[in-house]
């Protein structure tokens, strides 16, 4: 947390205007924080979506990839099957 939110003013604890017009500002500054803070979990949160999907895809193409050479060997061993099944 930054030192000068909480910096104590000259006069703050003699005039509660002071200390308004204080808090007033000290908690603007904090909602600027908030603020940051939102915009980069809001980023994160974006890019973590991305990186999910992607990793999504990669998952479907590489069960893609695993059926198709599934498919290839059955067939082959099939037509293996078939070939000495009709000697």
């Amino acid at each position: 947390m930054s030192e000068h939110i909480l910096e104590t003013v000259v006069g703050e604890n003699e005039s509660l205007a002071l200390h308004v017009d204080l808090c007033q500002k000290r908690y603007l500054q904090l909602l600027g924080k908030f603020d940051t803070v939102e915009i980069r979990l809001d980023t994160m949160g974006d890019m973590l979506r991305a990186i999910n999907s992607k990793l999504n895809e990669t998952k479907t193409s590489t069960l893609e990839i695993y059926l198709r050479w599934a498919g290839v060997i059955i067939m082959t061993l099939l037509g293996v099957i078939i070939h000495y099944a009709t000697k």
